[in-house]
């Protein structure tokens, strides 16, 4: 998730994003050619434990977006593109 992944996708460039406790709906890349994928959690499952604070967190929150995850939601995607055209 950054800048140049909106930039990407703006441009029409074939864009796919990795989120993890973020409002997706708000920060997705957005395109044609852009898609995502989030951890199975939502937000609020995600953030909502007593103490929570970003910037201080000591763990990842997207430990359960896993690898076989990621290469499924890419290979839905860019069949997708090639059934579009």
């Amino acid at each position: 998730d950054s800048g140049l992944m909106h930039c990407a996708a703006a441009c029409g460039v074939t864009t796919f994003g990795l989120f993890g406790p973020t409002l997706s709906n708000v920060y997705s890349p957005f395109g044609p050619r852009a898609a995502f994928i989030r951890t199975p959690e939502s937000y609020e499952e995600l953030t909502s434990f007593e103490g929570y604070d970003a910037k201080t967190l000591d763990r990842s929150l997207m430990g359960t977006l896993t690898v076989d995850m990621v290469k499924g939601g890419i290979a839905v995607f860019l069949q997708g593109l090639q059934q579009r055209g």
